[in-house]
Order: C-alpha cells, then structure tokens, then sequence
C-alpha cells in the first residue's frame, strides 16, 4: 500500500530503512499512471539526500529500460503491482527512463529551502523580498556577522 500513491502515506524511520526506496517507487508509480514528470515534486532535508533520490530514480529507470520481461515484472510487483498490472506495463515501464530524459520539464527533487527560494524568486514582489535575493546557507558565517554587528561596537 505504501507503494501506491493512490495512497497518502507518512513515512517515519531512521537511516537506512528504506525511506529513499519508497519515495522513487511512488514516483515510479505515479509516472506509470501516467503523471508527467513536470506534474512530480519531491522535497527533501539536504541536497545529498535531493541527490541520493535522483540518482537512485534515474538509475532505476535506466536499468528498467534494459531488463528482460522476468526482471522488469519482478521489479514492477515489489514497488506493488499485481502479475497482470506489471505485465500489461512492460512497454511503458522501458520507455520510461527516455520520456523522463526527453521531458522539457524534469521531475523537481529539491530541498525544501531550495524550492522555496525559486517560489520567491519567481514573485519577488508578491512575496515581499528584494528581486534578485539570494537564499542564505551558510548559517554559521551568518551567525558570527550578525554577533560581530551586535557587539562588535561595544567595549
């Protein structure tokens, strides 16, 4: 069921348990329904993670185009197709990785910082922020100028 994006899901467990695995089968399930790459927005905490996803869903779509009928049912039925579903979906599971690679709009997997900074920077003025800001990720330097502001002028 967690496979199904039919579903909502909440997804909560530690490191290594398969978080990542989950997100690409929803996304792999959505674009076998038929969801247009652009219409696929993934968000996640780091950009290594954002990376991780993609590479991981890229290269599975890769591999997808590539497999015998055996394999690619056999990977179809562990992201939560039934024999018949899996089968029926050969053609458009291989061509996958090319209508992805082909899109004029790809699959956005970002962080959730990053994404937001292109809606704001999309309509600055809407959104009440200088055109041309730039998002600010380097919290540390940005702590010790704004200790150094505060009591740099005292004695």
């Amino acid at each position: 069921m967690a496979c199904n994006p039919n579903h909502s899901v909440i997804v909560s467990a530690c490191a290594g348990s398969g978080k990542t695995w989950l997100l690409v089968a929803r996304m792999v399930r959505l674009l076998l329904a038929g969801a247009k790459p652009q219409e696929i927005l993934a968000l996640t905490f780091t950009r290594k993670a954002a990376q991780e996803m993609r590479d991981r869903l890229y290269g599975l779509l890769e591999q997808f185009s590539n497999m015998t009928d055996e394999q690619l049912i056999h990977e179809l039925k562990i992201r939560g197709l039934d024999h018949v579903e899996a089968k029926k979906l050969l053609p458009q599971a291989r061509a996958l990785y090319l209508k992805v690679l082909m899109s004029p709009q790809s699959i956005v997997i970002d962080t959730f910082h990053g994404w937001f900074g292109k809606l704001l920077g999309a309509a600055p003025i809407s959104a009440e922020v200088q055109p041309g800001f730039n998002l600010r990720e380097d919290a540390k330097r940005l702590q010790e100028e704004c200790m150094q502001d505060w009591w740099g002028d005292l004695p």
